[in-house]
């Protein structure tokens, strides 16, 4: 992690905010995410659990020792002759040691919860996965405001100049006052546009702290930008297979299959070996026992857990299927909106921006010779806003687009930790 990066991690653990002089990037917002996020944090530990259930898994059954002593007389010392200690009285004393030996079903057990601690790992990238898509909207939904809202400035600026060649217009009898009036009254229109959208900003950058853990989130965040850095250069794989979702699903069935597997083996019965000391005074002083108890099942034991454990692999296979299929949805679809958009941005900004601008120039320096009417400014003047916002919202589309593709594929970390490497 960069120097700034590490200053935006520290500041987090400083009134649970972000509170730092220099931008946060893409990247280093990312990997703020993977480590204090909660969805993340919660995943972590289900890891932490699943590693208890593989190490319960592993271990043995507990051996039974029991320990009994039968016919002793109430009311009367039972001595043998020898003195009147526990050892040498005549009541009846024996020990046991008992062994519950497992038939075939340690294994589908020890499978069903190292499947299980798969699934969890695999869950858990999923869940990084989804937060850097969530960290990217955000960040880029915060990028698009503040665009939006230096578009409306700019916009009321000009506005603003153009309302004092109205204004001198007005004095040499040009323009009416209504004329006048209405010019003003779109400047100021533009500036309220502007105060909201930087308001938006505000929002996106309070779902980016949200996102990132701060336990108090303000949108005071710095972020570096443009929206354009975010558009990747390449296109990149069409490799899903390796998605953690789908990897999970595949945990998934294999520890119904193990579950399945334990189902069956509950058919065998469990022996239980024991062996037992007696000592049985003056008769049988010392003797040893050995004994094996056996459940017999009755017709259909567990018939019903079985039926719902091959149910249970049916569903899995199911869901396997499904998250497949969405998966090569996903791909298609980000990969569709991703052409759209790069395209629709390097339209905008290579041709009917500047175009657009031409326009307005043009007919802002008309209005000033008096050739052009003030309805024909603010049209024009109307067209550049909404062309250059619909260039802020390409290009942010675009930047979504590129983070749900790679997050389509499977990638935890977005362009950004790729730029910042590239950078160092």
């Amino acid at each position: 992690m960069s120097i700034p990066g590490w200053a935006a991690l520290l500041s987090f653990l400083f009134a649970g905010g972000l509170v730092h002089a220099a931008a946060l990037s893409l990247g280093e917002a990312e990997k703020i995410a993977r480590e204090r996020n909660a969805d993340i944090r919660a995943a972590r530990e289900d890891v932490e659990t699943a590693r208890g259930a593989v190490r319960s898994a592993q271990q043995l059954p507990n051996p039974t020792a029991t320990l009994t002593v039968n016919k002793v007389r109430i009311g009367r010392t039972q001595t043998v002759g020898q003195g009147a200690n526990f050892f040498h009285r005549n009541y009846d004393q024996s020990g046991g040691l008992a062994q519950l030996i497992e038939v075939g079903k340690r294994g589908p057990r020890q499978r069903a919860a190292a499947a299980t601690l798969l699934g969890a790992e695999a869950r858990l990238r999923d869940a990084q996965r989804q937060v850097v898509l969530a960290v990217t909207k955000a960040f880029v939904g915060a990028l698009q405001a503040d665009a939006q809202a230096g578009v409306l400035q700019a916009s009321a600026a000009l506005l603003r100049r153009e309302a004092g060649i109205a204004e001198a217009r007005f004095e040499a009898g040009d323009i009416s006052k209504a004329d006048r009036a209405q010019i003003e009254v779109a400047a100021s229109r533009l500036e309220l546009d502007a105060c909201a959208a930087a308001a938006n900003a505000q929002v996106a950058r309070i779902q980016l702290q949200t996102l990132l853990g701060v336990s108090r989130p303000d949108g005071k965040l710095a972020l570096a930008g443009p929206l354009a850095a975010l558009i990747p250069a390449g296109a990149g794989s069409d490799d899903f297979t390796e998605r953690a979702d789908i990897v999970a699903a595949r945990f998934t069935l294999a520890r119904s299959e193990a579950d399945f597997a334990l189902e069956r083996a509950q058919q065998i019965p469990d022996p239980i070996f024991s062996i037992q000391y007696e000592r049985e005074l003056p008769d049988t002083p010392h003797s040893l026992g050995f004994s094996i108890s056996v459940p017999l099942p009755l017709p259909g034991y567990r018939a019903g857990e079985r039926r719902a454990a091959a149910a249970a692999v049916r569903q899995a296979k199911v869901a396997l299927d499904r998250v497949q299929t969405q998966a090569a949805a996903d791909l298609a679809s980000a990969r569709t909106a991703l052409n759209e958009a790069s395209r629709r941005a390097q339209a905008y900004r290579g041709r009917i921006v500047p175009e657009a601008e031409r326009v307005r120039e043009a007919v802002a320096y008309a209005f000033s010779r008096g050739g052009a009417s003030l309805t024909d400014l603010l049209a024009a003047q109307r067209a550049s806003n909404e062309v250059r916002a619909a260039a802020v919202q390409a290009e942010a589309d675009a930047a979504v687009a590129a983070a749900a593709l790679r997050a389509s594929r499977g990638e935890r970390g977005g362009a950004g930790n790729r730029r910042d490497r590239a950078a160092r």
